[in-house]
């Protein structure tokens, strides 16, 4: 955006860059076009001799003084004069403050807009992280419950166990002597 007027573009800048620019100095020569290596040396216009008048009002030249082809400004010649221009410099800098604002307001209602999508999006956000926890809780929960009716499962298997474990207990003894007997049986017959 341009502070007054239009942007200009890259041909509206001098060939080797505005004075002080090091990047575009052209070879050779410092950033205000003096030789590197040399001082800078100030150039002035050479003094201008003023001709000598004469007694009649004349310069050397046979030339009127100078005096002559200037006006003389006097207060009452601009009378209401600086109320008009000061008018027209005060419309101006209106027009450009009034331009200047409305590109402001262009530009806070692109931001006013942006804000308002980026909390739309956040509130959208924010509910599906509150969807999300809730999903969580609810699975944390189900492999609690399954957890817990395995564990009740273990406990019922490990208790059948030790049941089975009594059993053999009372059996073995009885078992292991019926296999010594049927041993010694068959040892004898054969």
């Amino acid at each position: 955006m341009a502070l007054f007027g239009k942007k200009k573009g890259p041909d509206s800048l001098p060939p080797f860059g505005p004075p002080g620019d090091p990047y575009g100095a052209p070879p050779g020569m410092d950033p205000y076009g003096q030789p590197q290596g040399f001082p800078q040396q100030q150039q002035q216009a050479p003094p201008m001799p003023f001709p000598d008048m004469g007694q009649q009002g004349q310069d050397s030249y046979g030339n009127p003084p100078m005096e002559q082809f200037q006006p003389q400004a006097q207060a009452s010649d601009y009378g209401g004069g600086g109320d008009d221009m000061r008018g027209r410099v005060e419309e101006v800098a209106e027009a450009i403050i009034d331009e200047k604002w409305n590109e402001l307001m262009k530009d806070m209602n692109k931001v006013i807009e942006w804000k308002e999508r980026s909390d739309t999006e956040l509130k959208r956000l924010a509910q599906e992280i509150v969807n999300l926890k809730e999903r969580f809780e609810g699975l944390h929960k189900g492999i609690l419950g399954k957890i817990s009716e395995y564990d009740t499962n273990l406990k019922s298997v490990g208790s059948e166990i030790k049941a089975m474990e009594m059993t053999f207990q009372k059996i073995l003894p009885t078992f292991t002597d019926n296999v010594n007997k049927l041993e010694r049986y068959t040892n004898k017959m054969g």
